[in-house]
């Protein structure tokens, strides 16, 4: 073989060499960044602040994400690792992260009640008010996760207990969803709107209606709130008390003044609910607070006919012995006026 032709070979193959080493360095090189990646993102979570020191001398990236968008630092901040925290600060983490849920760090430690690990976010520059796609804040977040403690220490951190989300909620409509008295406690004394509404129309006072809770209930009644006022639905909170069997709530709100005659957005009266439910209690408790026990809606129906139709026997000797008469024809009336129409008894 000439020997230009044998040069020319022993190059091309030299080249081919030289760029399959080079392939399998940046091959080799890009594993073990994954592999230093993985290995930080588990020492955060574990809590191993000195395997976290020397991953990051070894150039694992700070901000490495495992499938569900975790970075280090969020890891080490849910599950309460401060001193892992400090030290990713320290070398420049996002504080502001975001998982692909799109949750930031400082939400995630709101929800899971980590308390300093969100003190030392927000030192370090978290933003308290920093809002979801849909409007949440780490307040709202804590609030209907019922951490307490870190809506104490958000608020102490000048989180805002007024924004709504796209919905319509606050904290405070969601902290009383949940039934949770301290978290509603700590938000009221923060100036948090008790007669905010959500979207459906539901205020603080409805959401801890339907969910039943007294003691959330008698802590917004004692800021004034108006209790006959109704929702999207037409439901007020006596109307929720009485068709969900919450009879200690029904007697709270009506020893605190609600109309035990106020109509739904279906004409049913609060009696007429209680009916439907079956609750004898309840029944005798809104007959007792003045109750109209011949109240006949447009759609002729009595608290009477509703017990005589579902044949609840002690329901319908209790409204005999409180008055309730037999209605005998359907009458036309005027929605939303009780006093109009007439009614048509057999005496």
């Amino acid at each position: 073989m000439p020997l230009p032709d044998l040069l020319r070979m022993e190059n091309g193959g030299t080249r081919s060499v030289v760029s399959a080493a080079v392939a399998l360095l940046v091959l080799v090189t890009s594993l073990f960044a994954k592999s230093n990646d993985d290995a930080l993102l588990e020492a955060a979570r574990d809590g191993d602040v000195r395997a976290v020191s020397s991953l990051l001398q070894q150039h694992a990236h700070l901000e490495a994400k495992d499938r569900k968008g975790f970075t280090p630092l969020l890891w080490a901040a849910c599950k309460g690792h401060v001193g892992v925290m400090r030290s990713l600060l320290d070398h420049g983490a996002d504080v502001n992260a975001k998982a692909r849920d799109g949750w930031t760090v400082l939400m995630w430690t709101a929800s899971r009640g980590q308390v300093a690990a969100s003190e030392l976010l927000v030192q370090r520059g978290a933003d308290v008010d920093e809002e979801t796609a849909d409007g949440f804040t780490p307040l709202m977040i804590a609030a209907m996760s019922g951490q307490a403690a870190s809506v104490k220490a958000l608020l102490a951190q000048k989180a805002d207990p007024n924004i709504t989300a796209r919905d319509g909620n606050t904290a405070l409509v969601l902290a009383s969803e949940r039934g949770n008295a301290e978290t509603v406690k700590l938000l009221i004394g923060a100036g948090a709107d008790p007669s905010a509404k959500n979207e459906d129309g539901a205020t603080p006072l409805i959401a801890a209606s339907v969910s039943g809770n007294a003691a959330t209930a008698e802590l917004l009644l004692g800021n004034k709130v108006e209790m006959n006022v109704r929702d999207s639905v037409g439901m007020a909170p006596i109307h929720y008390a009485a068709s969900l069997k919450h009879l200690e709530l029904l007697k709270l709100l009506l020893k605190h003044g609600a109309d035990a005659s106020f109509l739904s957005g279906e004409e049913q009266t609060p009696l007429m609910l209680a009916v439907d439910a079956g609750d004898a209690k309840a029944v005798q408790a809104i007959i007792k607070a003045g109750a109209d026990v011949n109240f006949q809606n447009k759609d002729g129906q009595t608290a009477l006919l509703i017990a005589q139709a579902q044949k609840r026997t002690e329901l319908i000797r209790i409204l005999k012995a409180a008055g309730a008469k037999e209605m005998t024809v359907p009458v036309t009336r005027v929605p939303g006026s009780r006093e109009a129409g007439a009614r048509s008894q057999k005496k």
